[in-house]
């Protein structure tokens, strides 16, 4: 008797997820994802099709497409970490927030530089009434206190050499980077590299650096100084898929 009750009532809650995984899947999304949202999909729904990879993927698509509406708090990332979410889930939440908290900084963040600014104090360098030497001192002072935003591209190398920028300052500006500029950076090499050891190897390993650069499109097509490994890759991906067709099908 007791052994039918459990049956039933583990029947009943494996019911309950299911619906609920099947209201979620189906539900348009509309408004930005909340904190119970990731931890509900990593505890419980897709479980049983997906594997945890596969659904840190889903949600990564999902957050970079409709944001979310939290900032992320030691306790929240603890939990999601412990529910399965990787570190490039949570670098995801960090960098997609809603236009509610887009601009929402927390004690003691730093109020980063940006390129604009600089380009501004070195255009304006006689309304400033002060030495380019005395201008490139102190924007350089500034960035370490500050950090920057952003990653130098070669248009923007060029540029802040014709308004007069030293080379210390240019290393300042990568050497003083946000931490999520470092990640971006850090996550870029990772990405490439895979590509790189592979894009020569058999098919499977081709297959492999087709799939790394197209994520380095879609992850960085918005950075400037990534523009030349865009376009290259851009080419060069066609180009392999080609070759796999020839050889899985030569005749």
């Amino acid at each position: 008797m007791k052994n039918h009750i459990c049956k039933i009532f583990l029947i009943f809650v494996a019911s309950l997820i299911f619906l609920n995984a099947q209201q979620i899947q189906a539900q348009e999304r509309s408004n930005p994802i909340i904190v119970d949202d990731v931890i509900t999909k990593l505890t419980f729904t897709s479980r049983i099709s997906q594997s945890t990879e596969q659904i840190n993927e889903n949600l990564i698509k999902e957050i970079r497409r409709y944001k979310v509406d939290f900032i992320l708090t030691t306790d929240d990332e603890i939990k999601i970490r412990e529910a399965g979410g990787n570190d490039l889930l949570i670098e995801t939440i960090r960098q997609n927030p809603s236009k509610k908290f887009e601009n929402y900084q927390p004690m003691g963040q730093t109020n980063y530089i940006s390129l604009d600014e600089i380009e501004s104090k070195l255009a304006n360098i006689s309304k400033a009434n002060k030495s380019l030497q005395k201008i490139d001192k102190e924007l350089i002072e500034e960035i370490h206190n500050r950090k920057v935003s952003f990653i130098l591209s070669s248009e923007d190398y060029e540029k802040l050499s014709q308004l007069g920028a030293t080379e210390l300052l240019t290393q300042a500006i990568n050497d003083n980077t946000s931490e999520k500029i470092a990640y971006l950076l850090k996550e870029s090499k990772s990405i490439y590299q895979t590509y790189i050891d592979n894009y020569k190897g058999n098919i499977e390993q081709r297959k492999i650096a087709i799939e790394a650069g197209k994520e380095f499109i879609e992850l960085f097509s918005d950075v400037a100084a990534f523009k030349p490994q865009i376009d290259y890759l851009k080419k060069a991906i066609p180009k392999l898929e080609d070759w796999i067709k020839q050889s899985e099908n030569p005749y």
